[in-house]
């Protein structure tokens, strides 16, 4: 996530920036090999009301050139916080994402946080940057969209009346093909947005025994 509440990340033109400057295909295939896809849009692909989204580029040129627009020819200094141990090669998915950043002239103190003192700067919005894994409880879009990106959840600093109004109208509907359609929508404008910058879909691990036949593992992974 970003936090889009305090500078330079109230500029959508620095977090788009920031994105376009990762190889997410070269950094998810190196870090997580099969156990992990580049994402699609917010939320993964095997939940309810995820759309496929069509990537941010990798363009390092791109990059520098939508921070020169935005006022930050010569780089800017930010921070990234994340909790110690709070997923799989978080340490080296947020070492892999400065270094990108700093080609583009984008330095990043990198701040591995204790989960209390994490969670409770995320809780205050006391973050640049902040990178955590995520999981869609109940396999609906709207435990992730309508939960943490409304203007009332205000987890990130961003607020977008329109989002607002999709995720209501999803949330209020009956009609599972019209949910589908206004979370397509609403996932649309977190992503062209850029609220944030969503990696990977993680895969989940599990072993059974030989005679089991016919498990499936739940959209949630639990």
């Amino acid at each position: 996530w970003f936090n889009p509440s305090r500078p330079p990340f109230d500029d959508v033109r620095v977090r788009k920036a920031l994105w376009h400057a990762l190889d997410l295909n070269a950094i998810v295939g190196d870090l997580f090999g099969d156990s992990a896809t580049v994402a699609k849009a917010p939320i993964t692909q095997d939940v309810f009301g995820a759309p496929a989204l069509p990537p941010h580029d990798y363009d390092p040129e791109l990059a520098r050139r939508l921070l020169a627009e935005a006022g930050y020819a010569d780089g800017l200094e930010v921070s990234m916080q994340w909790p110690r141990e709070g997923g799989p090669n978080i340490r080296a998915l947020a070492q892999a994402m400065v270094s990108a950043w700093a080609e583009v002239g984008v330095r990043v103190e990198p701040l591995e946080k204790e989960r209390p003192q994490w969670l409770q700067d995320l809780n205050a919005k006391n973050f640049d940057l902040n990178l955590q894994t995520n999981t869609t409880g109940t396999g609906d879009a709207d435990f992730t969209l309508g939960r943490l990106y409304t203007c009332a959840a205000d987890r990130t600093g961003y607020c977008n009346p329109e989002l607002d109004r999709l995720l209501a109208g999803a949330r209020s509907s009956l009609d599972q093909a019209e949910r589908e359609r206004l979370y397509a929508q609403a996932a649309q404008v977190i992503w062209d947005d850029a609220v944030g910058i969503f990696p990977a879909d993680l895969r989940n691990n599990y072993a059974v025994r030989n005679h089991v036949k016919g498990f499936e593992l739940p959209v949630n992974g639990r």
